[in-house]
């Protein structure tokens, strides 16, 4: 939000082009998950967690509708300073390839650049199984649910906000969810791109109300 009396700001040559995220003043965390509407609540969860702790949220679903090729799917996982990978997406019938791909694009990434990637699964040892080359890869273990995914992400990025407890994830997060059931267009989807930036800016509204109540 911009402050009464400050200065117009010009107008962005569609940030989503350059960086696909929110404000490019922060560091930025490419996430890579299903995008299947059972994982709504995880897909917010670390919406919520990223916001708390200084750090937005850079998806393919704002990415630019044409033009979107592989090396540039390269270059902003690149350019972003983190990427989250979760693989707990487990159906035989219903493989997701593209979500492997770009865990293999962020470890590529990792080699000759500042870029960290942090995988994250919902059962113990599974990832090691179908992926044995990450034997040695601290997996982060959220069991499936929203506050699992926000425990693990206050164990990572806790040290920039020693302040952040997780109560207070737990007590954001349930004011994001009460937000979203108050919308009269409340069956939206967060794969839709109009209504994740929606939600991204809603949340870092009540994050900012909330450290400043």
């Amino acid at each position: 939000m911009e402050k009464a009396g400050s200065a117009p700001k010009k107008p962005r040559r569609s940030q989503e082009e350059d960086r696909l995220t929110v404000n490019i003043s922060r560091p930025g965390c490419f996430l890579n998950l299903s995008f299947d509407r059972s994982y709504d609540d995880i897909f917010l969860a670390y919406l919520v967690g990223l916001s708390i702790f200084g750090i937005d949220p850079i998806s393919v679903l704002l990415a630019p509708a044409n033009g979107w090729r592989l090396p540039k799917l390269y270059e902003t996982i690149r350019a972003s300073r983190f990427s989250i990978h979760d693989m707990s997406w487990n159906r035989p019938n219903d493989i997701r390839y593209n979500m492997p791909l770009e865990l293999g694009l962020a470890v590529a990434a990792g080699f000759d650049s500042s870029h960290t990637y942090f995988v994250f699964e919902s059962k113990p040892y599974r990832i090691q199984k179908r992926l044995s080359d990450l034997n040695g890869v601290d997996v982060r273990i959220h069991r499936g649910t929203p506050f699992g995914v926000l425990g693990e992400m206050l164990n990572l990025f806790g040290r920039t906000r020693e302040t952040v407890r997780l109560e207070d994830l737990h007590t954001i997060y349930r004011r994001v969810r009460r937000w979203r059931k108050s919308l009269a267009s409340r069956n939206r989807k967060l794969v839709e791109p109009a209504f994740l930036r929606q939600t991204i800016r809603a949340i870092n509204e009540i994050v900012l109300s909330f450290q400043t109540s």
